[in-house]
């Protein structure tokens, strides 16, 4: 039933021969559901777990929340969101970003080194922009990444 070929599985022969068993299948008799039912009951249970773990919702993910911001235009120049603006709108977006603040600043961090968000630090925040979609579309993530690795040596 399982695969085994129990004459040729030495560890199964060695406790038939101490008398742990049954070492042979002809010695074994099945009882209980047919196998075809089994399959049947197996296959709808399955259906029924699938439709159950469909209505969970999807773990929360900081690095899809914030490139989520990104692709919706939050941070579209002249807009400068502060840390707080955001973990706010993320939020009232999904609760459980709530308590996520160092996890929320790592990947803003992240998605300023990559030049997806441009950063710029004021007197006692930081602020994180995008530059307009179809203004500067054909600036390169390598041309954003130089401009804004310039801008910080000279700004900090």
């Amino acid at each position: 039933m399982t695969g085994l070929n129990v004459e040729k599985n030495e560890l199964i022969k060695s406790f038939a021969d101490k008398g742990f068993g049954v070492g042979s299948l002809d010695n074994i008799d099945v009882v209980g559901m047919s196998m075809c039912d089994l399959e049947e009951r197996f296959a709808q249970a399955r259906t029924e777990c699938e439709i159950e773990m469909s209505k969970i919702p999807d773990a929360w993910s900081p690095s899809k929340a914030v490139d989520d911001l990104i692709a919706g235009g939050f941070f579209i120049s002249p807009k400068r969101r502060t840390i707080d603006e955001i973990l706010a709108v993320l939020v009232k977006r999904s609760s459980r970003a709530a308590g996520r603040y160092k996890m929320i600043q790592t990947n803003m961090t992240r998605r300023m080194d990559s030049g997806k968000l441009h950063g710029q630090k004021l007197k006692d925040r930081r602020v994180y922009r995008t530059y307009h979609s179809g203004h500067y579309a054909a600036i390169s993530t390598v041309a954003v990444q130089e401009s804004r690795n310039a801008y910080l040596a000279t700004y900090g």
